[in-house]
């Protein structure tokens, strides 16, 4: 499971750094995407670069900027390495949902790589008791065969040109439910990575 999520947590990092040129497969990083590198890095780094300096602020800084400092080291990590643990790469997905989801709404989070995860992401939400979430994002799930998204990108872009019609009303249902929900999810992260912060490997 954690190898499966790394793979496609670094595919999906690699498509977003190279400008959705869709040459994610590439292994070296262009001189380009080693800058993009670097200001993620650097715009993280500065309530530390391990997992306990990091998370000492929890409770003393606002939430969403612990978690966007944690989560764009762990995405350091991820492109330099090519590895993270399974609480780092939960961590990571469950990020990547908000973004997504903020940025561009469902269809957008389904679209990318981001959505190869929202099985796994759907399970960690539930276990990380971010239930308003995982409500909302199972009810975007629906429209999928059986409910859950194909993990392969190909054959979901395919399942969504055919359930499009039907799904769009729900997914812009979803959006306005995620966009008004009341749940801090960046809180509820943040308690998660506490609880597991001995799986938290950084830098």
């Amino acid at each position: 499971m954690d190898k499966q999520l790394v793979h496609c947590l670094y595919f999906f990092l690699a498509f977003i750094m190279s400008s959705y040129s869709h040459a994610a497969s590439r292994p070296k990083l262009s001189k380009h995407e080693q800058s993009l590198l670097k200001i993620i890095d650097e715009k993280s780094a500065f309530l530390g670069k391990t997992a306990e300096a990091i998370l000492s602020h929890v409770g003393k800084t606002n939430s969403q900027t612990v978690t966007e400092c944690l989560c764009g080291q762990i995405q350091v990590k991820l492109f330099r390495k090519g590895e993270l643990t399974e609480t780092e790469a939960y961590i990571y997905a469950v990020d990547r949902l908000e973004k997504e989801v903020y940025n561009g709404g469902f269809d957008q989070y389904f679209v990318n790589p981001s959505g190869d995860l929202s099985v796994e992401t759907l399970s960690i939400l539930k276990e990380m008791g971010a239930t308003a979430t995982a409500a909302i994002l199972e009810k975007a799930m629906a429209p999928f065969p059986k409910g859950k998204p194909p993990e392969d990108g190909g054959k979901r872009w395919a399942a969504m040109e055919k359930i499009r019609k039907k799904a769009k009303p729900i997914w812009d249902k979803c959006d306005d439910e995620f966009y008004s929900r009341k749940e801090d999810l960046p809180k509820l992260l943040l308690d998660y990575a506490v609880k597991k912060k001995a799986d938290i490997r950084l830098p």
